[in-house]
């Protein structure tokens, strides 16, 4: 059973019920175009994705983007079963939708999600799979931020009843940088932000090790391109690096910018290589670094 919601702005938002799981996400563009599945980052939700509808008819792509456990209606999960049921959530959909295999597109806090997906469900992956200023471990990897290191090592040495304060404490500096810019948003569209829940599970999936999201990196079934800029202060540019050599077929195609700013200026680029293989006349090529 899938329901549409009402409000004309929000022509492009169903909600689906797939046995006890009610699944709330978003879909834009025709539907004969290739599919997208996209994984925001933190901060997000499948309401952003009614802003790419133009994006959507420009590229001929069609963005699928489903709201994590906790958020926007979609029920919950508990922590430590938060990323499978995410993408078992994505799976009911795209079976609902009869969308056989997807490209996928995640950004930031969404990387854990994607590489589950694709670990998991490899069959219902295109690749390459494309991840805008993606996040790093910080268990993993000794390039990230000190910081984040230190909220992930936190994190492992304190019981479960304290892992809400750790999430607590990192959500300002989170908030404010690893989320898609919202500058654009004013009083007319601020609804957009009503479904964004659930940040503190994710933060707590974010500081774990790909190990506990069930990511073997050497084993990764598909090329990863990793669209990162050079100006990154939230994941190091260093730490995108680090993770392309841990992966058998990762790449960096870096970009000038920071961390917000490669998310909002290469979706129309990262949507285009991923529905037509190939890069629009005039952009970088794709480097391994």
């Amino acid at each position: 059973m899938c329901s549409q919601e009402p409000a004309a702005a929000n022509e492009c938002l169903f909600t689906l019920q797939a046995g006890d799981r009610r699944i709330a996400f978003a879909d834009v563009g025709c539907a004969s175009a290739p599919a997208v599945a996209v994984f925001y980052p933190l901060g997000g939700n499948r309401r952003f994705a009614t802003f790419w509808t133009g994006l959507a008819a420009a590229v001929d792509v069609r963005f699928i983007c489903v709201n994590r456990p906790g958020t926007g209606g979609t029920s919950c999960a508990e922590i430590d079963e938060r990323v499978d049921m995410a993408c078992d959530d994505v799976v009911a959909c795209l079976n609902h939708l009869t969308v056989a295999k997807a490209h996928v597109l995640f950004m930031c806090a969404g990387a854990p999600y994607a590489m589950k997906f694709c670990t998991r469900y490899p069959a219902r992956c295109h690749g390459p799979i494309y991840g805008l200023s993606c996040w790093v471990s910080p268990v993993d990897c000794p390039m990230t931020s000190w910081f984040y290191r230190m909220g992930a090592a936190l994190r492992n040495t304190v019981s479960s009843s304290a892992e809400g304060d750790i999430a607590s404490a990192c959500q300002p500096f989170a908030r404010a940088s690893s989320c898609i810019s919202t500058s654009w948003l004013d009083g007319s569209n601020n609804w957009v932000l009503e479904e964004s829940s659930g940040q503190s599970d994710d933060i707590l999936v974010c500081l774990q090790s790909a190990v506990s999201w069930g990511v073997d990196y050497g084993t990764f079934p598909h090329d990863v391109v990793l669209v990162h800029g050079s100006g990154d202060d939230v994941v190091p540019l260093e730490a995108a690096r680090w993770l392309s050599h841990q992966l058998p077929g990762g790449h960096v195609w870096e970009q000038p910018g920071g961390h917000v700013n490669v998310m909002d200026s290469m979706l129309h680029s990262a949507a285009w290589n991923l529905a037509h293989g190939n890069r629009p006349s005039g952009e970088d090529t794709c480097r391994q670094c």
